[in-house]
């Protein structure tokens, strides 16, 4: 998911700089993208929505897809200085989205390790982790 998640990002730059048509409206939302079908709807909500490190991921990885979006919103308007602090805005949530995602998957390593649940084996038979 770590790389959907760049690439989702990568999109944005290159509508941005006018290397893709890509259509503004076709860019998902937080709840679209594979991390947040995993999210939502998902082997996530179903196994680990218990983790706080799973709870937590939920408002920057909003960001990340609002404040692109919004990004792309205002280049089209011609507001750069709002454009880039937009993307910036965009690339501070990421970097959170991503230790989280890095948080998630320890604690997934360390609770099915620890031998209070069943075995991390057994369970990611059952779920996708990543």
């Amino acid at each position: 998911m770590k790389l959907d998640h760049v690439v989702w990002k990568s999109e944005v730059y290159r509508r941005f700089w006018g290397k893709s048509e890509k259509s503004l409206d076709t860019f998902s939302d937080h709840t679209e993208c594979r991390l947040g079908k995993w999210y939502y709807q998902g082997d996530g909500k179903k196994s680990f929505s218990h983790l706080h490190s799973f709870k937590a991921i939920e408002a920057p990885h909003r960001d990340v897809h609002t404040k692109g979006i919004e990004a792309l919103q205002f280049a089209e308007q011609n507001k750069t200085d709002d454009a880039f602090n937009s993307l910036s805005d965009m690339e501070t949530a990421s970097d959170k989205v991503l230790t989280l995602l890095t948080a998630i998957e320890s604690d997934i390593v360390n609770t099915y390790t620890s031998g209070t649940t069943t075995s991390i084996h057994q369970h990611s038979t059952e779920a996708e982790i990543f």
